[in-house]
């Protein structure tokens, strides 16, 4: 009744009679005879009420004359279930027209009244939602039911009442864009994605499964979809690094970080706690090292968590002219960890030869300096094995100098390949990781560096680069796409005794479609120190 008076007397621009009417509303309220939630006038008349409480005396005119306009209510009669007690389906059968009349007042009531409105509003959804919970979930409960049935449209029905009854519901909400994706109707089902996730972020998965239509179905997105998606990438990192002389020819590493992503591909947020440690050797002199590498991390994504261990081993033999690594490095592979199938094992074998040629100064090329590279990686949970190879190489020239400034021309090429490709599939029938077919990509590309000597030791550097060159998707098959890739880095650097600084700034782009694109931006700061004694004995 507060709230049916409050909107007649406001509507019809009786401001002179609000006072008086707060204050009926507060002594009408304070003995709990509310017209719209007083069992008894709705129970007892499935039409117009034609008694009123006392205190409405003075209005019966205006409300008789306004709820003829609004009612006769649905029947109380209405398909519930049995155990639902009869003055309980009263009360419900109002749900539509309280929800029409919410909608009238938020647009009508002046802002002179808007302090009652959020007061009178609460009380009703305090007193409806009290004694309706048990309703709630019996509804959702018979979506589920009618979701398992196939019965999608009905399913689809007692969920938006389910959101009538309690608009806040997410649960509800997020069930109602499963239904809505598998009716195939992707813009609804991407706008109430998008709200869960807004309203409330912990519902990771309703960014994976936004993120995965807009992926199927790239024409339905609008700008703003695409700038949502944008804000939904993102990964954050961070690594602590210490290193300590422990005697001649013996040196520790220990290696702490965290791993926080939004999105990955396909999948929801994933979050990385990790710690190594590594010990070098140097046997035979400082030619050759050995480091052994034992370690592990914690980890949790969309699906699931765990933890797993990680372990492995380094040779390097080198000169200053030339360099060989060979590595072996176990793990689990990371973006089995993304859906709800088993972690594969991934045996990792490595092995890179750089070298470099210096030339005379007194020429304006300076060096030369290539480096090959080669990995084979064994996934032993479904017996694929996937072969990366690059090739780098660059020219230095010396430009001045004052400060001392160098321009060099850079070269790369890297081609990757699977033996069963596209990888096996998950439970959503997604590809696990991604495995290529025949994968080249070539790039040519330049940087400039100086350096500035700032007194007392200190030293400024700058670098820019940049890249560009083509990608082929599946190369030498009947399927190869040809794609173009661009990159752009800076770098700027500060070292002043055993101090350094860096700040570096990365960004890449390549176009997958006319309107869309894979890009990516990283920003990175990093801090070096020689820590004393009394700190790391």
């Amino acid at each position: 009744a507060d709230y049916l008076l409050l909107r007649i007397f406001t509507l019809e621009g009786n401001s002179q009679n609000l006072g008086d009417l707060q204050k009926k509303s507060l002594q009408v309220g304070a003995t709990g005879n509310s017209l719209v939630f007083q069992s008894r006038l709705w129970a007892d008349h499935e039409t117009v009420p034609q008694t009123w409480p006392p205190a409405y005396a003075p209005y019966s005119s205006e409300l008789q004359e306004k709820l003829a306009s609004w009612l006769p209510l649905p029947p109380t009669t209405a398909a519930w279930d049995p155990k639902v007690p009869e003055q309980t389906r009263s009360y419900l059968s109002t749900l539509d027209v309280q929800a029409s009349l919410s909608q009238v007042s938020e647009r009508s009531l002046r802002a002179d009244s808007s302090v009652w409105r959020d007061l009178l509003m609460t009380k009703l959804q305090i007193v409806f939602f009290g004694f309706d919970e048990a309703t709630v979930a019996q509804r959702y409960q018979l979506a589920e039911d009618l979701i398992s049935a196939g019965r999608l449209s009905s399913a689809e029905e007692q969920l938006q009442r389910v959101l009538k009854m309690d608009p806040w519901n997410n649960s509800a909400r997020f069930r109602l864009g499963n239904v809505a994706q598998m009716l195939g109707d992707w813009r609804q089902a991407m706008d109430l994605y998008q709200r869960v996730f807004q309203t409330d972020p912990k519902y990771s998965n309703a960014a994976s499964l936004y993120n995965k239509v807009a992926r199927q179905h790239p024409w339905v997105l609008s700008a703003q979809d695409k700038e949502f998606l944008d804000s939904l990438r993102y990964q954050r990192t961070s690594d602590l690094t210490i290193q300590k002389d422990l005697w001649p020819g013996l040196f520790g590493q220990v290696d702490y970080g965290t791993i926080s992503t939004a999105l990955h591909d396909h999948n929801g947020g994933y979050q990385e706690i990790h710690t190594l440690l590594q010990l070098e050797f140097q046997p035979w002199g400082s030619l050759f090292t050995l480091t052994p590498t034992v370690g592990g991390s914690y980890w949790s994504s969309v699906y699931r968590y765990g933890a797993t261990p990680a372990f492995g081993l380094d040779a390097r033999w080198g000169t200053t002219a030339l360099n060989l690594d060979a590595s072996y490095m176990g793990s689990v592979l990371p973006d089995s960890r993304l859906d709800e199938g088993p972690d594969l094992w991934a045996h990792t074998l490595s092995g890179a030869a750089s070298y470099q040629l210096t030339l005379p100064s007194t020429g304006t090329l300076q060096s030369l300096s290539g480096r090959s590279w080669a990995q084979y990686q064994i996934l032993m949970g479904d017996g694929n094995t996937i072969l990366t190879a690059s090739q780098d190489a660059a020219a230095v020239f010396h430009v001045a100098d004052n400060p001392w400034t160098v321009f060099q021309l850079l070269a790369s090429g890297v081609w990757e390949s699977a033996r069963i490709s596209p990888a096996p599939l998950d439970q959503e029938n997604e590809n696990r990781y991604y495995a290529p077919q025949g994968d080249l990509t070539l790039k040519g590309g330049a940087a400039l560096s100086t350096w500035i000597g700032l007194g007392n030791g200190a030293v400024l550097g700058w670098t820019l680069r940049g890249a560009w060159g083509p990608y082929w998707q599946d190369f030498g098959t009947g399927n190869s796409v040809q794609y173009l890739v661009n990159e752009v880095e800076t770098r700027g650097e500060l070292t002043w005794g055993d101090w350094s600084a860096f700040v570096d700034l990365y960004y890449s782009k390549t176009p997958i479609a006319t309107d869309s694109s894979y890009w990516s931006s990283q920003a990175t700061i990093g801090l070096s120190a020689k820590l004393p004694n009394y700190i790391i004995p």
